[in-house]
Order: structure tokens, then sequence, then C-alpha cells
């Protein structure tokens, strides 16, 4: 009775792990697909794209770098995510605080992307629900337009908090310079 519990047990395993496997085939042949989708819509608009460690995407547009989180849609095929990381990179902790309150006022001034903190940047991303996921390219050059006036809401955001600060205190962060952005890219001069 023992050895045909056993059995049974082990034929069990075996196939949770040749379903287990199959269920591994599924997210890679997903990922293989979308990836080159997203590649060969990428090169149809001349975005010369590259495939990172990872197989997201990567492209440059208007000198940011953008990416397709082929690795994140593989698990989800209708969902869709465009990243646009590192805009912005946090010093200390009271600018920690500055930068997650212009984040929230960047987030409910522009539809759509969100911004949030990850470890000592801001990055910046549209994410959405497709019925189909090649219908990600009606609404790509909205998504990375809309990137790029999230980088710049934010930027502004952040800049006007800095000014607020030194009209109510007196002082800039560090006594003599304040941080504006100078471009739609965010790009900082110190004046």
């Amino acid at each position: 009775m023992k050895l045909r519990i056993a059995g049974s047990v082990g034929l069990l395993i075996g196939c949770a792990m040749r379903v287990s496997c199959f269920a591994c085939d599924d997210v890679e042949d997903t990922f293989t697909r979308l990836q080159s989708m997203y590649f060969s819509h990428l090169c149809d608009a001349k975005l010369d794209p590259h495939v990172d460690s990872d197989g997201d995407i990567t492209f440059e547009k208007d000198g940011a770098v953008f990416y397709i989180r082929a690795s994140e849609t593989a698990k989800d095929e209708h969902y869709f995510q465009l990243l646009l990381p590192s805009v912005y990179t946090i010093d200390s902790v009271p600018e920690l605080m500055r930068v997650t309150l212009a984040l929230g006022m960047t987030n409910a001034e522009v539809k759509v992307a969100k911004g949030y903190v990850v470890g000592e940047r801001v990055d910046l991303s549209v994410e959405s629900f497709l019925a189909a996921p090649e219908q990600f390219t009606a609404s790509f050059e909205r998504s990375v337009e809309v990137l790029q006036v999230a980088r710049s809401s934010f930027m502004i955001n952040l800049w006007s908090m800095a000014q607020d600060e030194e009209s109510t205190t007196g002082i800039s962060e560090d006594d003599s310079a304040v941080a504006v952005p100078c471009d739609s890219f965010g790009k900082q001069t110190v004046l």
C-alpha cells in the first residue's frame, strides 16, 4: 500500500513538473513573440531599438532612453509598460520628501503616466491593459509624449517647491544655488 501511495505521489509530482514546464514554455514563447513585435514596430518607426540583458527593448527619442518592459509583459501579454527610467537622482532625505510631493502633483496632473521612487532615482512609466497585445501601436506615440510631459511636469513641480522653500526660508538648499529645469528633458542648470 505504501508503495502504491508513493508511486501515486511521484506521478502527481511528475505531472505537476510537466505542467509547470509547459507554463514556462508558454511564457518564453509569449516573451519571444512580444519582444519581436515591439522590436519590429520600433524599427519601422526608425527608433533604432536594442535588447538589454533582461530582454527589455530600449530606444532613444529626443535625447531620452525609453524601455518597453518585454520581461514584464511576457507574464501577462495584455499588460504593456513603457518606462522612462532615472529622470532624477535623489541625493538626500529632505530631497526625497520634495521629490515625493512633486511626484504626487505630477501623477495628479498628467493622465496615464505615473512616477515613482526606485532606490535613489525617479522613474516614470505608462502602463495599460490591452485587449490584444498588438494594440500597443495605437497609443505608442502618445505614450512617449505623455512620458515627456510627465518628466517636464515633475521637474517644474520640483523646481517650484524649491522656489517656495527658498522664499519662505530665505535660503536655498546649498545657500547659493537653485537647480531649475532648462528644457523639457529634465536637464538642470544651476543658477
